[in-house]
């Protein structure tokens, strides 16, 4: 069954961008869709019950990351074990210095 807010799909799909041009960009433009179906739209309650709210905060707390390389608050292990996937991946493009991995350990 299709999950419109699963995140490891939406991490899987971005994984590959470019950090500035086309990871973060993406990032924001899905976090300003899913609140605006989640509080701005017919379907907004259907959304919600579905798990918008849940993804909308996952969203928010890598886009944090993404634009600092902080750990965000509140951020489950899970979540921030994909991160190191991403962060992996723009370390080899030389988007990332690789001591941001340390923060995974």
């Amino acid at each position: 069954m299709y999950d419109p807010y699963d995140f490891r799909r939406f991490i899987t799909a971005i994984e590959d961008y470019d950090l500035k041009c086309d990871m973060i960009i993406r990032t924001i433009r899905e976090v300003e869709n899913v609140n605006r179906i989640s509080y701005c739209s017919s379907g907004a309650l259907k959304a919600r019950s579905m798990g918008s709210e849940r993804y909308l905060e996952q969203l928010k707390q890598f886009s944090f990351w993404l634009q600092n390389q902080i750990k965000p608050n509140g951020v489950s292990n899970g979540d921030f074990q994909l991160y190191r996937d991403v962060a992996e991946k723009l370390i080899e493009k030389g988007e990332l210095n690789e001591s941001v991995l340390e923060m995974f350990s």
